[in-house]
């Protein structure tokens, strides 16, 4: 078939994704919007991931594809460097091979980028349980703020902005604020689609879970890595209402990163956690329990339970009260999903 320049590219990067990918596929299929490519990376599977795919391909000739193979898989890093190599589409889109679209994921999306100065569009999302169960649907407040939003996926990114500006996936576990942030510092205009689109699969035995013991970092090497990667972007913003956005999200990945991380660990590993992220969070930003709760909760874009968390954490840790409050979460999360 003549393979024509599609306005949007999906990638695809797939890793022992036997059990998830089929669905994944099956969602494209059935968009209604079809000017698309499947960009899709093959990171280096010994299972039947490379089959299942080449099986799609045989069922959807109508649809268009570019196949990316790694021979040894070294992270989803280099995976979606590969797969941006490869895209041609004027926006590429991030598809990871457990979640899946909604059927009118592409079409809103897309009309949203052919209005005038919009390069970057983000669709809300529902996160889903490995039992079918529905966790909580993340959307938009109405001031939405770039420097807020952390999802990869569901998003539609101008390829000429990632490729003129050299941008990347920096190596570790940050993809999504790492991409996005870098990426905002180039995004002069926004969309936001309120209905949620896309479905985020949460896979809390996988090696990345918050049940794993075993995962290859924690929230405090995740504390570290934000602040690294950051903080650099942060000091060269020139706008200090940037700057402020910038640094609550930072301190807003701290409480997250720790809360998530240590979900199911003990009230001691919690405190020894959050005492030695504290200590990496006050040596480049010494003041930021002293910042007015106004001066980050205005025009931030967070949503009003992200801010109200954030306010009470640095209030509780400001007044040295958060030990009793980290007490009752390790209680809390042991029992139920705490949306933190």
């Amino acid at each position: 078939m003549e393979r024509n320049t599609p306005f949007v590219s999906v990638v695809i990067v797939a890793y022992q994704a036997e059990k998830t990918l089929q669905r994944t596929l099956d969602a494209l299929a059935e968009q209604t919007y079809r000017d698309f490519e499947i960009v899709f990376v093959n990171n280096g599977a010994t299972d039947s991931t490379g089959e299942l795919f080449s099986a799609f391909m045989e069922q959807h000739p109508e649809l268009q594809y570019r196949l990316e193979k790694v021979e040894i898989n070294q992270g989803l890093q280099p995976g979606r460097m590969a797969g941006l190599a490869a895209v041609s589409g004027e926006y590429v889109l991030f598809n990871d091979a457990d979640d899946w679209m909604a059927p009118d994921c592409l079409e809103l999306l897309t009309a949203e980028a052919k209005k005038p100065g919009i390069d970057k569009v983000m669709g809300a999302f529902t996160e889903i349980n490995e039992q079918g169960e529905v966790l909580r649907t993340v959307n938009f407040v109405d001031n939405q703020c770039l420097w807020l939003v952390v999802n990869l996926q569901a998003v539609l990114f101008r390829r000429d902005i990632i490729q003129d500006h050299g941008l990347v996936f920096h190596p570790g576990y940050l993809d999504d604020i790492d991409f996005n942030s870098f990426y905002n510092e180039f995004s002069t205009g926004a969309a936001y689609i309120r209905k949620p689109i896309y479905y985020y699969y949460v896979n809390q035995n996988s090696t990345s879970g918050a049940k794993n013991k075993n995962r290859p970092w924690t929230g405090v090497t995740m504390v570290r890595d934000t602040i690294d990667l950051l903080k650099p972007l942060h000091d060269r913003l020139p706008l200090e209402e940037d700057r402020l956005a910038l640094q609550y999200l930072i301190i807003k990945q701290y409480y997250f990163y720790l809360l998530h991380n240590y979900r199911y660990s003990s009230f001691k590993e919690i405190v020894a956690a959050f005492s030695e992220a504290k200590g990496l969070l006050r040596k480049s930003f010494p003041a930021h329990l002293t910042v007015p709760s106004k001066e980050y909760i205005h025009n931030v874009g967070d949503r009003p339970s992200g801010k109200k968390l954030v306010n009470l954490l640095r209030t509780a840790e400001r007044m040295h009260l958060l030990k009793p409050l980290l007490f009752g979460y390790s209680l809390l999360s042991k029992v139920t999903y705490v949306h933190s």
